[in-house]
């Protein structure tokens, strides 16, 4: 197989009449060949052949220059695996990889391609990591179904509390990094802490003092915990009138240095996932402050005196599949901000989905079947940022947190053209055109960015969606 892998800001287009390829973007770009039997990649480590052109198995393709390989007096070069230089709209070859090795790995649904060749000044060392699902076997899964998030591991149990008995529905989880611990002197009451690393201090909602696998989302008020939620970080202040004001309670991410502890930030928004995976505790923390992730023996997870708190297993340990449409295509995504309106539109189809415009007409024509959701977010500097979206109350007033639900202009502008279906809407794409079939007049809009990775999911009473891949606006 060979894959092409470019720095940012590079691309390519081909002309179909002249077979040149047209370069925009300054870079470089690595043309790799590897040995693949099946037309997948696979993990492993691959070393240089010995011919250019004859790649065996656990090999990868040396660059080599086949000559006039056809006899038809044209003269091939550079082929196999080579390093490219971008500019000025073409590409000119750097060097010729003949030898080190190219190391392939899986993490998550993506691929870690690693090449090193050469040594001191002289060496080329590339590294790509992200999704490639045309090579890419069907059983590995992927494309949105696996967890690509990058977690803050946390290992240490530092204490957990079940605060049912004093009136509040909730338990208090201290999470650490491995190697801090804490102390508290009783005669003060101080916390007194060793180590260097971070740990998250979580509220969680439970009814009975047990924690339950499933899915919790923030809360909206601090220090108000409903079924189904964990507590966002706040200040209480002076909570009781004694003049001691209060911060950082409900759950908050901080660090630990120098004999002390330090909030670094509260969470006020994301979704805290609670699995049994074999005989541990899984609790993923996802939100715009930090991705943290927990990992604790069941039969360990006790509270400060030893006891168990029982972990109850609602849903048999592997993330729950996503009940919606899963879309795949990006195919456009525009900022509104030059023209005095604080939005992105981005628009995301099924597979096999695809449009092109007629540049006279305005015209758009569509090809394949099935679905796009046009949608429309809220963005004052033209960018998609992580967090989660309610829907505006106003069709075409998008407040900041907002997303813009589906709407009829009509006569905009007062020139007898009616408009309808702007916002956020659903369509269906069939015989060359598409056809609205629901505005989206309700619910969240979820974003999360892992590199450059979006995961971004419509939950609503319309349609419920969820897009995963990258995003360039």
């Amino acid at each position: 197989m060979t894959i092409n892998l470019g720095t940012d800001g590079i691309s390519s287009t081909t002309d179909p009449t002249t077979w040149q390829t047209v370069w925009t973007g300054t870079g470089n770009y690595l043309a790799l060949d590897i040995y693949s039997e099946d037309g997948y990649l696979h993990e492993g480590t691959y070393t240089a052949c010995a011919t250019g052109g004859a790649i065996n198995p656990g090999e990868f393709g040396i660059g080599w220059d086949p000559g006039d390989l056809w006899g038809i007096g044209m003269v091939f070069e550079n082929w196999g695996t080579c390093w490219w230089d971008v500019a000025n709209g073409a590409a000119t070859i750097n060097q010729k990889v003949t030898e080190g090795t190219v190391t392939v790995t899986r993490k998550g649904s993506k691929w870690v391609i690693e090449l090193v060749s050469g040594e001191g000044k002289g060496m080329l060392w590339t590294k790509y990591e992200g999704a490639i699902d045309a090579l890419t076997d069907p059983a590995l899964g992927g494309g949105g179904n696996v967890d690509d998030t990058d977690y803050v591991e946390l290992t240490n149990l530092l204490s957990a509390t079940s605060n049912v008995a004093n009136g509040t529905k909730s338990l208090t989880l201290n999470l650490g990094t491995d190697g801090i611990s804490s102390t508290t002197d009783p005669a003060t009451w101080q916390t007194v802490w060793e180590g260097e690393g971070n740990y998250l201090a979580l509220d969680i909602y439970s009814e009975d003092g047990k924690l339950y696998t499933g899915t919790y989302n923030a809360s909206a008020v601090g220090g108000t915990i409903n079924a189904g939620e964990f507590g966002i970080g706040w200040d209480p202040g002076d909570l009781w009138g004694i003049g001691m004001v209060f911060e950082n309670w409900g759950t908050c991410w901080w660090n630990v240095a120098g004999g002390a502890a330090v909030a670094a930030g509260k969470v006020t928004d994301g979704t805290v996932q609670v699995l049994v995976e074999g005989t541990d505790l899984v609790i993923k923390l996802k939100s715009t402050l930090v991705n943290a992730k927990f990992t604790y023996p069941v039969a360990q997870f006790v509270d400060g005196t030893g006891a168990p708190i029982e972990v109850v297993n609602l849903g048999g340990g592997e993330e729950p599949e996503f009940e919606g449409t899963e879309l795949s295509v990006l195919l456009s995504a525009t900022s509104n901000v030059a023209n005095g309106t604080n939005s992105v539109t981005i628009n995301l189809a099924e597979e096999g989905i695809s449009s092109t415009q007629d540049p006279t007409t305005w015209q758009t024509t569509w090809e394949g079947e099935g679905h796009y959701l046009a949608l429309d977010v809220y963005s004052a500097d033209g960018k998609l940022a992580p967090g989660t979206y309610t829907a505006c109350a106003t069709g075409g007033t998008i407040a900041e947190g907002e997303f813009g639900i589906g709407w009829d202009p009509g006569d905009l502008w007062g020139i007898g053209m009616v408009f309808e279906n702007w916002g956020t809407c659903w369509w269906a794409v069939a015989d060359g055109a598409a056809v609205a079939e629901a505005k989206v007049l309700d619910g969240t809009l979820t974003v999360a960015v892992d590199g450059d990775t979006y995961t971004i999911t419509l939950e609503s009473s319309a349609v419920n969606a969820r897009y995963v891949g990258p995003m360039t606006l």
